[in-house]
């Protein structure tokens, strides 16, 4: 079972998105601070980081480079309604894998938490 961390600022966009991979099997740790996100990936290991890049204390960019540090393995999903932007361009730089526009279509994203990493 692959270990997911959820970060989004968006209470709603957590839970949801939370809700959903846990029905899909996933086992995940989700949280609305990105702070938070940056202590969980000190502290436990993730296979799965999907993030949104505006949030307050912590950009996304540095949650891509924290998990790409934590353990190169990991992938990171993008989720933002600034996909097509220079920041976004910065987190595909720093080891994202891909990034997916707002309003996310999760049968896309979670095709490909399937394939192996």
């Amino acid at each position: 079972m692959s270990r997911v961390l959820i970060v989004d600022d968006d209470p709603g966009t957590v839970r949801g998105m939370r809700t959903l991979l846990e029905m899909d099997g996933f086992d995940t740790f989700a949280t609305t601070s990105s702070a938070d996100a940056l202590e969980a990936l000190g502290r436990e290991r993730f296979d799965i980081v999907i993030t949104d890049l505006e949030m307050p204390r912590v950009h996304g960019v540095e949650i891509v480079r924290a998990a790409v540090q934590a353990d190169r393995s990991t992938r990171v999903f993008i989720v933002s309604a600034f996909t097509n932007s220079a920041v976004c361009d910065q987190a595909l730089a720093a080891g994202a894998t891909r990034a997916f526009a707002k309003p996310l279509d999760y049968d896309a994203l979670v095709a490909l938490l399937y394939e192996p990493g």
